[in-house]
């Protein structure tokens, strides 16, 4: 369940599935992003990636939260968010809040 590019291996011809088989979920639901925001608040945790299941109910399961990881450019590039743009955002406003550097734009 590792949705990073070091962690794909390629499909074999007997199997049918096509699709991604990892996805961007944009905007998240607000309940189910608040309640993420609340753990990584109480864990200390500014930035980070929740990796989640939702089985056939639509009941969310979190299996992973990364503080450090490997990003899928595929996921990315199909709903057009880059995790990397958001996190030099975050840091150059931290730069900009804690010790007043503005970074160029």
């Amino acid at each position: 369940m590792c949705p990073a590019d070091e962690c794909q291996i390629g499909q074999g011809h007997e199997q049918l599935e096509t699709s991604s088989k990892f996805q961007i979920t944009t905007p998240l639901p607000n309940r189910q992003r608040e309640a993420y925001e609340l753990f990584l608040q109480h864990a200390g945790i500014d930035v980070a990636a929740v990796e989640w299941v939702e089985d056939a109910t639509g009941k969310t399961y979190v299996y992973d939260v990364n503080t450090n990881t490997n990003y899928n450019p595929a996921a990315e590039e199909e709903t057009n968010v880059y995790a990397h743009e958001h996190l030099a955002e975050f840091l150059g406003d931290l730069l900009s809040e804690k010790y007043g550097i503005e970074l160029p734009q």
